[in-house]
């Protein structure tokens, strides 16, 4: 091959390519040879590289813009959400991380107060079902989400980080709500909405009377096993989705089969065949059938019924043959002295016989087992007693009431409920809260309440509002941090005048915070007369100067007669006695080293009821004659009604609920 003609140009010399080229010279005059042949033989390779140069540089541009993107994006979002990151129903993507915060707690919230809803079956009979999140224990992880969603894009590894620029441009990144409830708590609701959707089916069980056990047969029917209700809540929970469940209904069959119950029955005979002797040191406890009875359970798990031994309900078959066995933990407590001075009486700590334990090994078929005692540690220990730091008597309220009512019942009650609470620094004591619904089951009679408006009428835990008064006046003298407290609508000469306080289940409460560095301790003591509560604490050099009360305005009750022709005019008979208007006001000055100085003030308004009585409209009485017992001279105008007819009150200004 002859050699490349010299250049044609002198000077500059030109850039060599020749390694782009092939090594044979190029001679344009040639023609084109088919099939490759010729001196065309060597454009195919040039060419391939020059393509492959091409596409080498884009490559490499797209990643450099890529690289880019990626240290921009990075750069621009410090402290931020990645656009593209997505939160189930919220908007985070892009947003500062106080601001993706602030929109996960409202999600959180929602979700937190927002019903669990549900559809079993379909058309006019389908089922609706609902559940609170609080029921069962959800709550949304605010922090860990925004972590997580804060993490998302930003791995270490630099190939994830491009990959993750680049897709988050044509979709999302989906982040999960960090969220958790109570599995068991879920398994709950989940068996309840199966039986509630479900018609016909029945799972075998045992059936115990006396020591002879019994087969239950199981049936087949129409509804949703508990799984896949469990399955389908879980689902909704972890997508934060509070949309209406769908739960098909179909055919099933229960789990625990006729072959399970079999098994379970010859399980429980063998349990009752004989006595357990359970051996606790030196002595023995016998647990006879007839006493195992009551505490075997059969519970239903993976298809079948496991039997188990149900240690409370052993104790309470048991009864006084578990006494020997049995020491009851006793609280820390504070005993006062004469002076009035606190010391904290000590713990002790209880033993009993492990029947959880025992349970178990009865239930695994032994006739013969070994008891353990355990210790068991009170609910109030010394060292919490000794660190509320309560040291002396800060103040004590007593009232006065008649013997023997109805309502001094309830006054007593509510006393033996409060007595013993200590309310620790920085917390807020709520009556209410204490004393819970005041009904028959709750250990409370009927006794006169009142209503403005209605007036007196019997409801149930009528009095403790002498109760609640007590309270209030011994923390409000003790200086502690009034929260909330309502005064009687009329006065009650028993009371001081506006320093008093109702209550009302779930409308009117009584709640004083703690804002002391040291504990309280509530006790209470009571008579067939008198209600006295006490607190003891520690007040830290707090003093307290109480003013009043001073009556700023006082008007009389009026009369409002019902005419009655058989007494004589001018005169009257009180059926209902009436009630003055005050409006008084209390001051409260409370003092205490390093702390500035307090001076509140209180008011009161209280409405004025009539005196509703009868007067009389009948011959009057001869001169000289005195008054009959129970008539006194007429202080209203006759009534302008048909004789026997009473006048209809004014309309109230307000209604309360009733008071008690």
């Amino acid at each position: 091959m002859p050699p490349d003609p010299p250049s044609r140009t002198t000077g500059t010399p030109r850039l060599n390519f020749g390694f782009l080229r092939s090594s044979r010279p190029r001679d344009d005059l040639d023609p084109p040879r088919p099939n490759g042949t010729g001196s065309g033989e060597g454009r195919t390779p040039r060419r391939w590289i020059e393509t492959a140069g091409y596409v080498g540089l884009g490559v490499l541009g797209v990643l450099l813009l890529l690289v880019a993107g990626t240290l921009v994006e990075r750069v621009s979002h410090r402290g931020s959400v990645y656009s593209g990151v997505a939160v189930p129903h919220t908007d985070v993507a892009g947003k500062p991380s106080g601001e993706a915060r602030a929109a996960i707690q409202a999600t959180a919230n929602r979700l937190a107060t927002e019903p669990i809803r549900a559809r079993a079956g379909s058309g006019a009979h389908a089922i609706a079902l609902t559940v609170d999140p609080a029921v069962i224990g959800y709550s949304v992880d605010v922090d860990a989400t925004l972590k997580a969603a804060r993490r998302d894009g930003r791995s270490r590894n630099p190939l994830d980080q491009i990959g993750g620029f680049l897709l988050r441009r044509v979709r999302d990144d989906d982040v999960p709500l960090v969220s958790t409830w109570d599995a068991h708590k879920v398994g709950n609701v989940a068996a309840a909405w199966s039986q509630q959707a479900s018609t016909g089916v029945a799972n075998g069980n045992i059936h115990i009377e006396g020591t002879t056990v019994t087969a239950v047969a199981p049936s087949s029917g129409r509804g949703i096993t508990e799984a896949a209700v469990r399955a389908a809540i879980v689902r909704a929970l972890r997508d934060g989705d509070r949309g209406t469940i769908t739960l098909p209904i179909g055919p099933v069959r229960p789990e625990v089969d006729r072959a399970a119950v079999g098994r379970a029955v010859l399980a429980a005979r063998a349990i009752l065949s004989a006595p357990t002797e359970v051996v606790v040191g030196t002595a023995t406890l016998v647990i006879s059938p007839e006493q195992l009875a009551p505490a075997l359970v059969a519970n239903p798990m993976r298809k079948g019924l496991v039997i188990s031994v149900d240690g409370t309900k052993l104790r309470t078959s048991l009864g006084p043959a578990i006494t020997p066995y049995e020491v009851a933990a006793k609280d820390a407590d504070w005993a006062v002295a004469a002076d009035n001075k606190v010391t904290v009486t000590p713990e002790v700590v209880g033993q009993g016989l492990d029947l959880d334990a025992v349970g178990r090994d009865i239930a695994a078929g032994s006739h013969h087992v070994t008891g353990a005692l355990l210790p068991i540690p009170p609910a109030r220990t010394t060292a919490w007693a000794e660190k509320q730091h309560i040291t002396a008597l800060v103040g004590s309220f007593t009232t006065n009431h008649a013997c023997c009512q109805t309502r001094v019942q309830n006054i007593h009650h509510a006393a033996d409920l409060v007595n013993g609470t200590v309310v620790e620094a920085g917390q807020t004591f709520s009556l209410n809260d204490k004393l819970g619904p005041r009904t028959a089951e709750s250990g409370y009679l009927k006794a006169p309440v009142f209503a403005e408006g209605e007036g007196f009428f019997d409801d149930f835990g009528g009095g403790i509002s002498q109760f609640t008064t007590t309270l209030f006046n011994a923390e409000f003298i003790s200086g502690y941090k009034d929260v909330s407290h309502t005064p009687h609508s009329i006065y009650i000469t028993r009371y001081p005048e506006g320093r008093e306080a109702t209550i009302n289940y779930g409308s009117i409460d009584l709640k004083f915070q703690n804002d002391t560095a040291s504990g309280l301790l509530i006790r209470t003591s009571y008579t067939n007369t008198s209600i006295t509560v006490s607190i003891y604490g520690d007040m830290g050099g707090r003093t307290v100067k109480l003013t009043g009360p001073n009556e700023i305005d006082k008007k009389p009750p009026g009369t409002k007669c019902t005419d009655d022709p058989t007494l004589p005019t001018g005169t009257e008979k009180v059926t209902t006695p009436g009630y003055p208007e005050i409006h008084v006001e209390n001051f409260r000055d409370i003092t205490q080293p390093g702390v500035p100085d307090r001076h509140e003030r209180y008011t009161w308004h209280y409405q004025n009821v009539d005196t509703a009585a009868q007067c009389g409209t009948g011959p009057p009485l001869a001169p000289g004659t005195p008054l009959p017992k129970g008539l006194i001279p007429s202080t209203a105008p006759p009534a302008t009604t048909a004789p026997g007819a009473t006048t209809a009150p004014p309309a109230p200004a307000a209604t309360t609920a009733p008071a008690n």
